[in-house]
């Protein structure tokens, strides 16, 4: 049996066509190639990233905005006032909550340890003790230090567990 006559081109697309063995040498080449090139690229889970927002919410159940205001949110900020490395300061007084929200969270926590605040962070690093540090945060005197990545799916009770 002979070869069928495919026209007289010449081009790169006849020859593959009269030699089948070589085109599906080269796709598996290809393939091949394309697995290898696969497996070394470096995948990360969970990506280092640097924070730059972090929100302070604390519950203060029952108590008029006023009230939130300067029982929670102007001694927070007047504690915050002068630590190195945060960049702009927002606060929020709310009925029952208070929320200070601060730029440039990594150094945060460390500056709470060196003042002898007890706080929780909760951040995407953190998944196992992400549920329970939610549940607890809204418990009157807590303070829990939050990043806009974190906080999936877990409601947050006034006044804790």
């Amino acid at each position: 049996m002979s070869q069928p006559d495919y026209g007289k081109n010449e081009g790169i697309i006849a020859w593959f066509c009269n030699n089948g063995v070589a085109a599906n040498l080269l796709m598996m080449f290809i393939l091949f190639a394309g697995v290898a090139s696969a497996m070394s690229i470096k995948i990360q889970i969970f990506p280092d990233f640097e924070t730059r927002m972090i929100q302070a919410s604390m519950a203060y159940p029952g108590a008029a905005p006023e009230e939130v205001e300067e029982a929670i949110v102007i001694p927070i900020e007047e504690a915050l006032q002068g630590l190195v490395g945060i960049n702009r300061m927002n606060s929020v007084a709310r009925e029952g909550v208070g929320t200070v929200s601060i730029e440039k969270s990594e150094t945060l926590s460390t500056m709470l340890k060196a003042k002898n605040i007890p706080h929780s962070v909760l951040n995407a690093r953190y998944h196992e003790q992400e549920a329970m540090i939610i549940a607890q945060a809204g418990k009157p005197g807590g303070v829990t230090i939050a990043t806009n990545m974190a906080g999936r799916g877990t409601d947050i009770q006034l006044g804790g567990n």
